[in-house]
């Protein structure tokens, strides 16, 4: 981290005409958000969001706690992912499958609806590897 933290630039600008790339987690405590873009064939920071949990949000479950990463993300770089596809990554396999399955939960119900107005898939990123990774959710309506 400090070696990244000493090269430039951290923080690129955004170019509308590169795909966007959402990569979001949470834990027991906060939720995150990073921006980023495929630029010169790297990887590169366009944004970055994050916020701690409230005292009822760190009961949600592990699967709450992950679509809430995904909401707060598109909520937070809405100006950049409104009118266009984009690829959500995180590491709860679980949402690979979010908008398949008839929700119970009426938490996760008004969150898929608000987010069915977005044109996204969800790649699943393993812990322990970042390659390989395919989209198997398409939002595009």
């Amino acid at each position: 981290m400090k070696k990244r933290l000493k090269t430039s630039p951290i923080i690129s600008y955004p170019d509308p005409s590169k795909d966007f790339l959402l990569v979001t987690d949470a834990s027991e405590v906060a939720v995150g958000a990073v921006l980023m873009q495929l630029i010169d064939g790297k990887e590169s920071i366009v944004g970055v969001a994050s916020r701690t949990f409230t005292a009822v949000e760190t009961r949600w479950s592990t699967t709450e706690r992950e679509a809430y990463g995904i909401l707060f993300g598109v909520r937070r770089f809405d100006y950049f992912l409104r009118c266009r596809p984009f690829i959500v990554k995180t590491d709860h396999a679980a949402l690979q499958y979010i908008d398949s399955v008839d929700h119970k939960n009426a938490k996760l119900s008004r969150w898929m609806d608000e987010l069915s107005s977005y044109r996204f898939c969800v790649e699943y990123i393993p812990v322990s590897s970042t390659s390989g990774l395919t989209c198997l959710v398409d939002h595009s309506g």
